[in-house]
C-alpha cells in the first residue's frame, strides 16, 4: 500500500488520467505497459505486479525548456514530459511511448 512519503514524490505532478492495464503485466524494468486508454508507457524501474488487471493512475509533470536547463543543466528545445504511474498498489517512473 502507498504511504505518505512515497507520494510525497509526486508533488508537482498533475493526475493526468485514469485506466486498465491492457492485456498481462510482469512488471520488468523496459516492459511496455499498454492501457485500455490507448496510452503505452515503458517502465523506468521494476515494479512487483500483485493483481492481473491493475488500475493505472498517470500523473504528469511538464518541465519547460528553461526550467531543464536550470534543473538538469541540459540544453532543450521544447517541454519535457515527465510521468509516475501508481499501478496497484506501486507508484513507479515509466517514459510515455504513446
Amino acid at each position: 500500500m502507498l504511504d505518505a512519503s512515497e507520494l510525497s514524490s509526486v508533488v508537482g505532478y498533475t493526475a493526468i488520467a485514469s485506466a486498465f492495464v491492457d492485456g498481462d503485466v510482469d512488471g520488468e524494468f523496459g516492459e511496455l505497459i499498454k492501457l485500455d486508454n490507448g496510452m503505452i508507457f515503458e517502465l523506468d524501474e521494476d515494479c512487483p505486479m500483485f493483481e492481473t488487471i491493475p488500475e493505472v493512475v498517470i500523473f504528469q509533470m511538464i518541465i519547460t525548456p528553461a526550467e531543464a536547463k536550470e534543473r538538469l543543466n541540459k540544453d532543450w528545445s521544447e517541454p519535457l514530459f515527465l510521468y509516475k504511474l501508481v499501478i496497484g498498489e506501486e507508484l513507479v517512473d515509466a517514459s510515455c511511448v504513446r
